[in-house]
């Protein structure tokens, strides 16, 4: 199951480097992969994040396609831009879209919108949750382990 999350905001940075500015200014253990340039991402986005490759996608959207997806969400005002971060149930990607989304909406001035939630972050909260997320994470991950066991046949 894929899980979104969307930064809203009325600008963009002018590049990847100015975005992975704005990941080391929050400390985050996360570089984002610059084959890309910022204003072509559509698809899958990789990163090194502590140490580890991951990734996620990551895509330029039309703000009236969310607002049109979301029409009870109050999104405060009106806003230009949507970079939207998908991941599929992975630990590690979701932990990455979470920094790499905190840092864009930080350097944006933007709002975090998490449709599953069905909440929007301000830049600080976002840093807040990704800090949640890595407190919460060693639970998470034994939490999947033991899916994963009991989903597993015995022989």
């Amino acid at each position: 199951m894929a899980m979104e999350i969307y930064v809203i905001s009325d600008n963009k940075p002018t590049s990847i480097s100015t975005w992975q500015r704005a990941i080391d200014l929050e400390g985050f253990d996360l570089q984002l992969s610059t084959e890309t340039p910022f204003d072509s991402l559509e698809g899958f986005l990789p990163v090194l994040s502590g140490g580890q490759m991951t990734g996620f996608e990551c895509d330029h959207w039309a703000i009236d396609d969310v607002i049109g997806t979301y029409p009870d969400m109050d999104f405060g005002r009106a806003w230009r831009c949507v970079l939207a971060f998908r991941w599929i149930g992975d630990l590690a990607e979701m932990h990455a879209a979470w920094m790499a989304a905190a840092a864009y909406a930080q350097a944006v001035d933007g709002i975090l919108f998490d449709p599953q939630e069905g909440k929007i972050f301000t830049p600080r909260q976002t840093v807040d949750a990704v800090h949640q997320i890595e407190h919460d994470m060693p639970r998470m991950q034994e939490a999947m382990h033991e899916i994963m066991r009991r989903l597993t046949p015995k022989t």
